[in-house]
């Protein structure tokens, strides 16, 4: 199974409930890419950021786990060999 890709190659989704604060957790290690990291970045630490930009990443990583009828989800291409392609649809 494939993560990235454009929305409409995928093809699978799985339930992640119950791993909600995983997924935050694990979206929150990339701080340059979520927090004022990208104006001043501190470091990979996000204890080295002040509060307010923590909570704010947090919220931003927390708004970005797609539901389904409240139920959380992560969508991947799952590739089943030739003749199937890495994707159907082009590369944005």
């Amino acid at each position: 199974m494939f993560y990235g890709g454009n929305i409409e190659d995928k093809n699978i989704s799985v339930n992640i409930s119950g791993y909600d604060d995983e997924q935050i957790a694990a979206g929150m290690n990339y701080v340059s890419q979520w927090s004022s990291g990208w104006n001043n970045y501190r470091g990979p630490d996000l204890s080295d950021y002040p509060e307010e930009d923590q909570q704010a990443m947090r919220d931003r990583v927390t708004r970005r786990i797609v539901r389904k009828d409240g139920v959380p989800y992560e969508s991947f291409r799952y590739y089943q060999g030739p003749p199937d392609s890495m994707g159907r649809a082009p590369r944005h």
